[in-house]
Formats: structure tokens, sequence, C-alpha cells
């Protein structure tokens, strides 16, 4: 039995993106990133695994952070120490460059394929891990058509890829699960992509993504952490995977109904209640409010700097669960019964329809969506976003009509 942990997607020295100033948050966040890799390592040493895998974007830039560059050091020197090999690949976010010093016991893939045998105690071939590293940011080259099976030894591919255009990440060093396949390797350790998945492969094989370590915005949510891989000779298939989470900090969104309130002084009991119902969670939180339902609270949250004090309210009730508050997202509506509206037909009607449903956005033309997704910078919109574009517009065009007397 070989007995593997695979990582990705490091971003070492990074900060979060959305989180207020104040408090404790920037020293309880600002070191998450490298805390989350000391768990790694912790994690490693305690498993007694058979090597460490590190599949690309260890560092968020190509310039390392002195801090993020020495905790490294320090802590693959742990791993090295306890007889463990460490086998990194470099991705687009840190590709090959000068100045990184790594500890002995650590194998960094270079520009070009190569395959290092991990020998047990009489120098026999135990496993085999290949790998290749970006040597620049931008590598379009389907790099997988490079691996290839050399022996019956347990073989593992370690490779920074978007497998089947992977949604919402760069198209970078592409392939498809039938490349994948042709090589006949029996796990892919695979970087890039920061939300875990995995896909069986025709033959037997595994591909794997293990996500990022540390979630660092809001749409990294939910736990983050690695796989623990175990790869046996005598099974088929031969990989199985255990998702083990790692992050110091966990981002949540919680829905929080206005339904049947009649002030916002109620709200924080229902988002602490939202909160309390996650799963239990041994770090902080940084959580995003999104308010949803119909109701009187809608009218008073439309008072000026209404969300803002209630940002500042929910921000301290909050903090005493261990969860910082990103913001306030006011999803509400008036109190209208829409389906009525719908039957009575026209514009108002047509509105109505629209903002039952905002969020499969088929009504909304492509020509209109490209220039949305250029501004934002984003290759396309994940339904949740487009609804939480949509809804604002809809209601209030809903309700301009309907002062008007508009039909």
């Amino acid at each position: 039995m070989i007995r593997v942990l695979h990582a990705a997607d490091l971003h070492l020295g990074s900060t979060f993106k959305g989180l207020p100033d104040g408090a404790a948050w920037p020293a309880a966040t600002a070191k998450a990133t490298l805390r989350a890799f000391t768990r790694l390592v912790e994690l490693a040493l305690a498993e007694k695994v058979d090597a460490l895998l590190l599949a690309g974007d260890v560092f968020d830039e190509r310039d390392r952070p002195l801090d993020a560059h020495l905790h490294l050091f320090d802590e693959l020197s742990r791993v090295s120490a306890a007889g463990i090999p460490t086998f990194v690949v470099h991705g687009n976010h840190d590709p090959l460059g000068p100045g990184q010093r790594w500890p002995a016991g650590v194998t960094v893939f270079g520009p070009q394929w190569s395959e290092h045998l991990v020998l047990g105690p009489h120098g026999e071939t135990r496993f085999r891990v290949q790998g290749m590293s970006y040597p620049a940011r931008e590598v379009r080259e389907n790099l997988a058509l490079r691996f290839k099976r050399q022996g019956t030894e347990p073989t593992i591919g370690l490779l920074h890829a978007n497998l089947s255009d992977w949604p919402g990440h760069a198209n970078y060093a592409p392939c498809t699960a039938a490349d994948l396949d042709r090589a006949q390797l029996d796990y892919w350790a695979l970087g890039h992509v920061h939300t875990r998945g995995e896909v069986a492969l025709p033959h037997g094989g595994l591909a794997a993504y293990p996500g990022n370590l540390q979630g660092r915005h809001h749409q990294e949510l939910g736990p983050r952490g690695a796989l623990l891989v175990e790869l046996d000779d005598q099974t088929t298939p031969r990989a199985r995977t255990t998702f083990v989470p790692l992050g110091v900090v966990q981002w949540e969104r919680l829905e929080v109904s206005i339904d049947g309130l009649e002030g916002p002084e109620e709200l924080a009991g229902r988002a602490t209640a939202a909160l309390d119902a996650l799963p239990p969670f041994d770090g902080y939180r940084a959580v995003r409010v999104a308010l949803t339902g119909a109701g009187p609270v809608h009218h008073q949250l439309e008072r000026a700097e209404a969300v803002e004090a209630l940002e500042a309210s929910l921000r301290e009730v909050l903090l005493r669960r261990q969860a910082a508050l990103e913001r306030v997202d006011d999803g509400t509506r008036p109190q209208l019964d829409l389906d009525r509206l719908v039957a009575s037909g026209g514009y108002t009607g047509e509105l109505a329809r629209l903002l039952l449903k905002p969020g499969n956005g088929e009504w909304v033309k492509r020509e209109a969506l490209e220039p949305l997704q250029v501004a934002l910078g984003r290759a396309q919109l994940e339904p949740l976003e487009l609804s939480a574009l949509l809804e604002p517009a809809l209601k209030a065009a809903l309700d301009a009509l309907l002062e008007d007397g508009a039909p």
C-alpha cells in the first residue's frame, strides 16, 4: 500500500479579499495560507505518508514574499527530516524562475517531462512520480500528452492543468479525460482548479483536484484542504482518496430571509441561527449574509445607510462566534403578490414573472451578457452571481412601474 498526501494551489503569502479592517481579523487572517500549510505538514508527519505532492501555485506570484519563502523552507525541512520525499511542480502563478531554495529531499520538476523513482529499503522501486512545471505564466500546450507509463509499479502524474475546460479557471495546459487515460497512470495529482473534484478514467485510473488549501474570498466557500491518497497494487481502481479539511478560515454564505419580520433588528437572530446550523468548524469563518424574502423590512433597508448600519450590528454579533462579516447583500423584495401580478399580464406581469425566477438568466441575450462579463473580468457568470445582478434591476423596474401605475 502506497499512501501520499496531495495538495495544490497553496498561494502562500496571499491575502484575503473582502474582509473589513478592524478588531483581531487582520491578525487572524493575514497568515492564514501559511498556517494552513503548517497543518498540511503536520498531517503528513502524523500519517507518515510515503510522499507529499504539491501540484502547482505554491506561491501566489513569481516574486515570492520572503516570509512565505522561509516558511515553506522550514516546513518542508521538517518533512524531509522525517524521511518523507516532497514532489513539486510550478503552475501559472509561480512559474519556474531563479531565487527559490528547497531543502534536501524535495524534488522540483523542471520544464520538461521527467520521472522520479521512489525506492524501498532494499533498493526496489515502490512507486513512480512523473511531472513537469510551467516555464512561463501562460502555458497553452497540452502537457498531459507528454506523460506515459514506464513500469508496472503504481505511477502518479503531477500536473497543473485545466481538465475538460473546467469552468471559472483560465484554460492553461488544457487536457481531456481521454488524454489522461491514454497515459495509463494510476493517479493524476492535479492542480489549478480551486474546487475539489474527481474524474474516474476508463482504464481504472483516477484524476483529482484537491481544491485550494485555504479559501481566500467569497467564491471559495466551505471546507478547503488536501487529499490523502491510497494506491494499492491489488485493487482496481488502484487509487482511493479521502478529503482532509485543513483551512484555518472558512468562507460561508448565509441566506437570511426577512419573511415574517417586522423590523431589521430581528435579522441578527436569524443570521446567528443560520451560522449555528453550519457543520462544526474549529477555526474562524468569513461570512457573507445574503438577505432574501419579502416583507416590510425591505422598505426599511432601502433607507440611506440602512444596510451599513445592519452590517455594523451583525459584525459585532458574529465576531462573538468567531465569524467575520464580509458584507451584507440585500436581495429582498417588497411584499408583493407576484403570482397575482403575473396573472394580470402587461409589463408588470412580465417583470414579476422574471423576478420569481431571475437566476436562470435564459431571457438575457448573450450580447447583453458579454460586456458585463468583460467588465467583471469573468469568462462566465454563475447562476447565483447572475441572480445577484439581475434581482436589483428587476425590483427597481417593477417598483417604478407600480409607482407610475403602469399595467
